[in-house]
C-alpha cells in the first residue's frame, strides 16, 4: 500500500445531481447552503468509475473486520475482512455497479455477493449487494 500521506484524495463522482446542487454545477455556494458541485462529490447518485478510484474502507481500514475495496483503472478488488474468514474477490466496475469475476475462500463461509449496485451520498460510498447486504465505506487515504 502506497505511503497514506502521499496519496491524493480523489474527488467523488457521481452520475445524478449533488445535495443542494444541479448536475452543471460551477462549484460555487448555491441557495440551499449546499455547494453546486455539478455532481462531484453530491448524494444519492450512481458513482462513476473515475470517481472511485483508490482505496474505501467500512471501518477507518486499521480493523481487522473492515472490509476494503480498491478500484484501479475499472478493476475492482474487495477484502472481506483481515481475519482468517476473509474472503477476497476479483472484478470489474462500471459506473454504478461492480461484478466479480472470482472469488478465493478463506475460512468456511464463501462470500456469495458477485455484484452490487454503487451510489454516493456524501461522502459515502454505498455498496447493496446482490444478496441483500448493504454495507458504507469511505475513502481514508
Amino acid at each position: 500500500m502506497p505511503d497514506m500521506e502521499d496519496m491524493e484524495m480523489p474527488e467523488l463522482e457521481t452520475t445524478g445531481g449533488g445535495i443542494g446542487g444541479d448536475s452543471g454545477g460551477d462549484g460555487a455556494p448555491d441557495d440551499s447552503g449546499g455547494t453546486d458541485s455539478g455532481g462531484a462529490t453530491g448524494g444519492g447518485g450512481s458513482a462513476t468509475v473515475d470517481g472511485l478510484e483508490g482505496y474505501w474502507f467500512t471501518g477507518d481500514g486499521t480493523a481487522s473486520t473492515d472490509s476494503t475495496l480498491t478500484f484501479t483503472s475499472g478493476d475492482v478488488m474487495f477484502i472481506e475482512n483481515t481475519e482468517l474468514e476473509g474472503d477476497i474477490c476479483y472484478g470489474t466496475a462500471t459506473d454504478g455497479a461492480l461484478t466479480f469475476d472470482s472469488c478465493s475462500m478463506y475460512g468456511d463461509v464463501e462470500w456469495s455477493a458477485m455484484s452490487a449496485t454503487l451510489e454516493v451520498s456524501g461522502s459515502t460510498l454505498v455498496v447493496s449487494w446482490d444478496d441483500g447486504t448493504v454495507q458504507e465505506y469511505t475513502n481514508t487515504y
